[in-house]
């Protein structure tokens, strides 16, 4: 399965990320942290999730690592970015990120937001 997020657990995806069945597709078998799912930013641009309501929320941590890499293969760190918490458009916290084929955990951060802007960069 492959295609636009639709809106889950309350909270909406910017265009620029797919959801992918990546356990049980043949093409796109690189694994999942948990589950069966996972986010794709296969397009230019930051990626966004806000809540579905437009509230505040909190933002409790995620998992992240480069597209088209075995689930838990390592690299070197070849996608450089930044993890971000808005609220009424200004920045609440930034978090520098690096990726590679391993998943890396972004710790939870403090204070409510009403966007996280995912700029790992394409392919994450």
């Amino acid at each position: 399965m492959f295609g636009g997020m639709p809106i889950y657990n309350g909270f909406s995806f910017s265009t620029t990320l797919d959801w992918i069945d990546v356990e049980g597709s043949p093409s796109w078998n690189f694994g999942a942290h948990s589950g069966d799912f996972a986010l794709l930013n296969n397009s230019s641009g930051v990626g966004s999730i806000v809540n579905a309501t437009a509230a505040d929320f909190k933002f409790d941590g995620l998992w992240a690592k480069t597209w088209n890499t075995p689930k838990e293969s390592g690299g070197p760190d070849n996608l450089l970015g930044t993890l971000s918490g808005y609220n009424n458009g200004g920045q609440v916290w930034s978090i520098a990120t690096s990726l590679n084929g391993s998943y890396e955990f972004y710790v939870a951060q403090l204070g409510l937001i009403d966007e996280l802007g995912l700029d790992f960069g394409n392919h994450f």
